[in-house]
């Protein structure tokens, strides 16, 4: 038996309760503070009460892995044109397989800036351990200024009015002008015309991906991944936001609902605050314009007394402890948040960032840097031991370089020497930088063009361990294609299905494309499958194995060519010796021929004859 459909308030009701406890979390709020703050390089707790006199230097750690490890994530996945593509379920689905993953890529990389958006949502996973994509529909009129013109007749100004991408904001009053009037034909009467002022619209319809702060993503304790999708699925999940209540209604929210909104408050975190784009501007512009606050939350309801509950999109306006206003409610078919954490504690997606691993190690590297620099200053700069009877102590507090300082005798100012044992520091912090890389996958070692250049270790063990720690980073960007890119493909091919109409606008903007199907026919359940070439990230190593193996194939072709260079001179001069053999035998038989011949002749011998007997007879 169906109940009764929900009424806004009972909806309201329904929600707050969820929504008071997953925003209740302050621990993770803590951390991304503290991570914030590493990532920045900013001044320990308790560093306000060391000295003026001494150092308080913070090292780079979190920021310098952070930076290196997001340049290796978008080397990776902006060098390949198909991250994720659809699978077909047979033969029969190739070409609608093919034309889905056309678009969706389209939208992905063209239609959205897709190195800003990898780079902010690489970097609020690396900082804060999780970074959050929103995906949405959008469908927005642009009006140019409005263009005079002149001349206009009133079949032109009639087709005008009814065109709903035109705005005749002026018209004015006819006048006459001549007809074109052709030799031979009657002549035509005066056409009366106006000048007007019309403005032209624009519509554009696609879909929008930002990057939502970890400080604005709301999400409840029971959150995990899911394996089929590589979505979230958690019993709450949204964002908040603040914006004018102008740009509510010209989403085409109701003005009156809008108006019931309270206004924001404007305390804000620390994040909130370092993110704040009008700085101390901020609260002049929300005098004039003052903002709301507005909530998107995703959770299943039986918000029309079905049966099963569906998964609903509710756009709710207000702050906590304030009135709530239900702004609109629709079921959607998945939540458009696709996640990215780059280690993943199981059960669970909630992970860890670059701040969380390696935190405690900038704190402790950046202790024993102060201590170096302030050895180091007392090593420059030796306190003093001064008689005050025998010294002018104004010439003495005197930090002029080459200042005189009189004295009433020779040993009155003396320094103590204090040895400078910093060095002794530099094997520690080598450690320290040795364990960093190995939990993180990314170091100056690893960025080495050859195992070779690392003249502490052999080529070998360099190797191996270059190999092992990328592992890690590679590891990331097989997580990552797994859950976060790959859902995001989902969700955008599921909002381009969810709007055929308004998506036909999206394909006039695409060139070079024949689109053999129509939206309603999109199988927005097809798998989706990650095809990320991973590797990527010991190229180097790799590189230097397929130089080897060139220098190898280059070693034995050059045998085989002397090898082969040898045969031929040994078959020439075989050849060359067989051919004076036979050269060398000639004269021999023909000396033999010519001692056959018979010594007496009735005929005198010629000349020719007594030659030929004398040379080949002796």
């Amino acid at each position: 038996m169906n109940k009764k459909p929900l009424s806004d308030a009972d909806i309201i009701r329904a929600i707050e309760p969820v929504l008071e406890k997953a925003e209740s979390n302050g621990t993770r709020a803590e951390y991304r503070e503290q991570a914030l703050a590493l990532y920045n390089r900013e001044a320990f707790p308790g560093d306000e009460k060391i000295p003026v006199s001494r150092s308080r230097y913070v090292t780079s750690e979190v920021y310098d892995q952070v930076e290196m490890i997001v340049s290796q994530l978008l080397s990776l996945f902006e060098g390949q044109e198909d991250v994720v593509t659809y699978q077909p379920r047979g033969s029969e689905d190739v070409a609608l397989a093919e034309q889905q993953t056309d678009i969706v890529n389209w939208v992905l990389r063209d239609d959205n800036e897709l190195t800003l958006l990898l780079n902010d949502w690489f970097k609020n996973g690396q900082i804060y351990g999780m970074g959050i994509a929103y995906a949405d529909f959008y469908k927005s009129t642009k009006w140019r200024p409005p263009v005079l013109r002149r001349g206009v007749p009133d079949t032109e100004l009639h087709a005008l009015l009814d065109d709903d991408t035109k705005d005749v904001r002026e018209v004015g009053d006819p006048y006459d002008v001549a007809a074109n009037n052709i030799p031979g034909l009657p002549m035509q009467p005066p056409i009366p015309v106006r000048d007007i002022k019309v403005a032209t619209s624009d519509t554009k319809a696609g879909v929008r991906i930002q990057v939502i702060p970890p400080e604005d993503f709301i999400l409840s304790a029971d959150a995990t991944f899911d394996y089929n999708t590589g979505g979230i699925n958690a019993g709450l999940q949204g964002y908040r936001c603040t914006m004018p209540r102008r740009e509510l209604i010209e989403m085409g929210y109701d003005a009156k609902l809008v108006a019931k909104i309270p206004t924001a408050d404007q305390d804000m975190d620390s994040l909130q605050d370092n993110r704040d784009p009008r700085g101390d501007d901020g609260d002049a512009v929300n005098a004039v314009e003052p903002d709301v606050e507005v909530r998107e939350i995703f959770m299943r309801m039986a918000t029309e007394g079905e049966e099963t509950a569906p998964l609903m999109r509710f756009t709710i306006g207000g702050a906590s402890g304030k009135q709530r206003v239900l702004l609109n409610a629709e079921e959607v078919e998945m939540a458009p948040f696709a996640a990215f954490v780059p280690v993943i504690d199981p059960n669970t997606v909630w992970g860890k960032g670059v701040a969380d691993i390696i935190g405690q190690d900038q704190k402790y590297k950046s202790k024993i840097y102060r201590g170096m620099q302030d050895n180091f200053h007392q090593v420059l700069h030796p306190r003093a031991t001064v008689r005050t009877d025998a010294v002018d102590m104004d010439d003495f507090l005197n930090d002029e370089i080459g200042g005189l300082i009189r004295v009433d005798e020779p040993n009155a100012v003396g320094y103590l020497d204090t040895p400078f044992v910093g060095g002794m520091a530099f094997s520690v912090i080598e450690r320290v930088n040795a364990d960093i890389e190995t939990r993180t996958g990314t170091g100056m070692n690893t960025l080495a063009l050859n195992p070779e250049d690392l003249k502490k270790t052999t080529a070998t063990a360099s190797s191996q361990r270059l190999s092992n720690a990328q592992l890690r980073v590679d590891k990331i960007a097989r997580l990552f294609a797994a859950t976060g890119y790959r859902y995001l493909f989902r969700v955008i091919g599921s909002l381009l299905a969810s709007h055929p109409e308004d998506t036909n606008l999206i394909l006039q903007r695409m060139r070079n494309r024949v689109v053999e199907f129509s939206f309603d026919h999109w199988d927005t359940a097809m798998d989706v499958r990650a095809n990320v070439s991973f590797g990527n990230t010991d190229k180097p190593q790799k590189t230097q194995a397929l130089m080897n193996i060139l220098a190898m194939q280059k070693e034995d072709i050059q045998q085989l060519l002397d090898e082969n260079r040898a045969a031929q001179n040994a078959f020439s001069r075989s050849s060359a010796k067989q051919h004076m053999m036979r050269v060398a035998s000639v004269p021999t038989k023909l000396a033999l021929h010519c001692a056959r011949r018979p010594t007496t002749s009735l005929k005198p011998k010629s000349s020719a004859d007594r030659t030929c007997t004398r040379r080949w007879t002796r």
